[in-house]
């Protein structure tokens, strides 16, 4: 937003010379353009960085989430081995041959 100040003493003359000059406006109007220009940038940016966010955050979850699936796969599966020997070893000891 553009703050107006108002003119005052000889600044008047100025002012009301731009005013009817069209020079006024026209300043006023490119400021108005590049502070549209620097919102669109900062949208186009933040857009962007949060997409990045998103494909950086979702590798880092994938290769999280493998890990820690690898981890108790094994985990799991040591369990398994170790139920399913003390299971045969217990048959064994109760059938001898």
């Amino acid at each position: 937003m553009v703050d107006v100040a108002i003119p005052k003493g000889h600044q008047v003359a100025k002012y009301n010379e731009m005013r009817e000059d069209g020079q006024l406006f026209s300043w006023a109007e490119s400021v108005e353009f590049a502070e549209r220009a620097v919102q669109a940038n900062l949208r186009e940016q933040t857009a962007e960085a949060r997409k990045i966010g998103l494909e950086k955050g979702f590798q880092q979850g994938m290769v999280k989430g493998m890990e820690e699936g690898l981890e108790k796969g094994i985990v799991r599966g040591m369990e398994k081995g170790i139920e399913k020997g003390f299971e045969e070893g217990q048959e064994k000891k109760e059938r001898p041959y």
